[in-house]
């Protein structure tokens, strides 16, 4: 019997015999992804990743303004914590005990100028080097990845905001995932597909999928929270054109 005991400990150990469901969660580098911090979580973006983590078991904890706004479906199921990105005690509180960050936010006017993302990503930065915390996703837009010569007037002040937001990663030795999707669409859709340093498909948007769909959207970041080859990059994701027979994209 204490040999058994002993050789069933030894299985534990090396990780060939597992407890409990835990494909569910996700593995990142050396150790697993059990429980994530979403910033922005009430956002069309961030409210689908806290989907996702909570339909796959992980633990998440929310951070947003008003908790209230918090999806029905999800909203017994997490830690919601009422916080603001710009204050750094209340960053760092939610930042403590997680295994990795996902930002999600929104600048709050096309006219601001304050660099107000970058500011919230800079405490959410300090925040995970004090908690010992080093993987983060932070939503940018394709934009970022384009000159800034062809992006829209109106869209300049909050891009380079998400400029400086990706500068603030680039420097922080972080094992960081800056994610730059087209625009959000709200149907379903049944795959992505990601590439490093640029849009897949080339410029051009390879097969007329220049979105995402909201459900690929949060897969894709929960998936990349665990993708060490999606870390220190800029990686651009779309819904992923899927060739049938007889059919052509």
């Amino acid at each position: 019997m204490a040999f058994k005991h002993f050789f069933l400990c030894l299985l534990l150990c090396l990780g060939i015999l597992q407890i409990g469901n835990s494909s569910k969660l996700t593995k990142g580098g050396s150790h697993d992804i059990k429980k994530i911090l979403v910033i922005g979580a009430t956002g069309q973006a961030g409210s689908r990743m806290v989907k996702e983590a909570v339909d796959r078991g992980l633990q998440v904890r929310t951070f947003s303004r008003n908790t209230s706004k918090l999806s029905e479906d999800v909203k017994d199921k997490v830690e919601a914590v009422a916080g603001d990105i710009q204050n750094y005690d209340d960053v760092q509180k939610a930042v403590k005990g997680v295994d990795a960050v996902i930002v999600a936010i929104s600048p709050r006017s096309y006219e601001d100028t304050s660099k107000y993302m970058a500011k919230g990503v800079q405490n959410v930065v300090k925040a995970m080097k004090a908690e010992n915390v080093e993987i983060i996703n932070v939503l940018l837009s394709v934009f970022t990845i384009m000159p800034v010569e062809e992006i829209p007037p109106f869209f300049r002040n909050a891009i380079e905001d998400q400029h400086a937001m990706l500068e603030a990663l680039q420097k922080s030795d972080l094992k960081y995932i800056a994610s730059c999707p087209p625009n959000f669409i709200t149907t379903s859709f049944d795959a992505y597909e990601a590439k490093i340093g640029g849009m897949p498909g080339g410029r051009n948007f390879n097969g007329g999928v220049n979105v995402i769909s909201l459900n690929q959207l949060g897969k894709y970041f929960i998936d990349s929270l665990s993708e060490p080859r999606y870390y220190g990059k800029l990686v651009g994701v779309r819904n992923k054109v899927v060739h049938k027979q007889g059919v052509k994209a």
